[in-house]
């Protein structure tokens, strides 16, 4: 079994102990939408040994979008972004970077917990049936009526095991050149100005990812760092998505492999988001209804009514009904909305609350989403 580092910094060639890292600016970004120094972030609550329920948690700034990540003196790196607006090409890649540093530490640190990948006898949790499935199709098929056997069924726990952690060891190796190359890009970029209200990108021969980025001249309350997860083809990919807000203004950043961008309709989809300002704002709507790691000024939600507050909550426990860059058919932003886009408070897009499923349904496709179930269709 391979036990995975989360305790050393990831700066490049640092082995010193890391500390909690923001990845967006507490003192001109996170409080520039807190009240009394406070947000609202979907953090799930535990329902019983094995299930969670739905809750919109209110987080102090201290703690959104922070997690174990950088060393103090490589804190030391950021501290411009700290304290001033993104205003360049250069800004936008060193935000790139920290931003996706912070995020992969936190859902490296989830799937660890999850699967207790660091615990050396967690291999005994895992069931017989689920080390039948395993088997099932397998080279090792002929084992299955051996499960019996303690001894047999251990050898199967721990291969089990050693492959879930082998699987994140080389997402953790895939990471680390990824970032490597980021913080090359953020050392060589020339620095040029953001413009307004323009859809940018950044994109170099030797870097197979693409950088966009837009800064809009009005603050859309909410700050966000996030990877979300999709597939080209049969390739599982990742995109990397933030959101920082400031008091007059919003920087919006998002990095996708180049092999997305073989997909023409995929592309023109982020392009027409970025339209308008009005798309723009659908667009981060999107971003939150298909991931977690975002953090809300509280009175968006507390001005929602209680039964669209009720099925946002629940929507957002499902992430994996939705696709990257579907546009969310539930409206968050009411109140910007109104005052930015003379939308009437009575419209029907900030009324409507949609059908979904039933509770259980979706729960069950959740888990198999997973990997954690067969799906429905595997159990018919």
């Amino acid at each position: 079994m391979i036990v995975i580092d989360i305790r050393t910094c990831m700066y490049p060639n640092c082995f010193e102990v890391n500390v909690k890292s923001h990845a967006i600016s507490r003192s001109i970004s996170l409080e520039s939408i807190a009240e009394n120094s406070h947000l609202y972030s979907f953090v799930p609550r535990q329902n019983s040994r094995n299930t969670k329920k739905p809750w919109l948690k209110r987080i102090s700034t201290n703690k959104a979008t922070r997690h174990h990540c950088f060393c103090d003196t490589h804190e030391e790196k950021f501290k411009k972004l700290d304290d001033h607006e993104i205003e360049n090409t250069k800004d936008v890649v060193l935000q790139v970077y920290r931003s996706i540093c912070v995020a992969f530490a936190q859902e490296r640190s989830s799937m660890i917990k999850l699967h207790k990948l660091n615990d050396m006898n967690s291999y005994k949790d895992i069931s017989a049936e689920v080390a039948e499935e395993f088997l099932r199709g397998s080279e090792y098929q002929e084992l299955t009526p051996l499960l019996t056997e303690p001894k047999v069924l251990e050898v199967v726990q721990r291969k089990i095991m050693f492959l879930l952690s082998e699987k994140i060891d080389r997402e953790c190796f895939s990471f680390e050149n990824l970032a490597i190359q980021l913080k090359l890009l953020s050392d060589t970029i020339e620095s040029k100005e953001i413009p307004y209200n323009e859809l940018q990108t950044i994109s170099v021969e030797s870097f197979d990812h693409t950088i966009f980025y837009y800064k809009a001249d009005f603050q859309i309350p909410v700050a966000l760092n996030t990877i979300q997860h999709g597939r080209a083809g049969s390739t599982e990919v990742k995109v990397y998505s933030s959101v920082t807000p400031y008091e007059e203004s919003t920087v919006i950043i998002g990095m996708l492999p180049n092999s997305l961008l073989g997909d023409q309709a995929l592309v023109d989809k982020i392009n027409d988001y970025f339209s308008s300002e009005y798309k723009v704002v659908k667009y981060i709507e999107s971003v939150m209804s298909s991931s977690d790691g975002w953090f809300i000024k509280e009175s968006v939600v507390k001005k929602m009514a209680k039964k669209k507050e009720e099925f946002f909550r629940t929507d957002c426990m499902f992430l994996n009904e939705r696709k990257l860059f579907q546009e969310y058919d539930l409206s968050i932003f009411d109140e910007l909305k109104i005052k930015r886009f003379n939308i009437a408070p009575d419209d029907q897009e900030l009324l409507s609350i949609p059908k979904r499923p039933d509770y259980d349904v979706r729960y069950t496709d959740m888990l198999a989403a997973m990997g954690l179930v067969r799906s429905r269709a595997e159990q018919a």
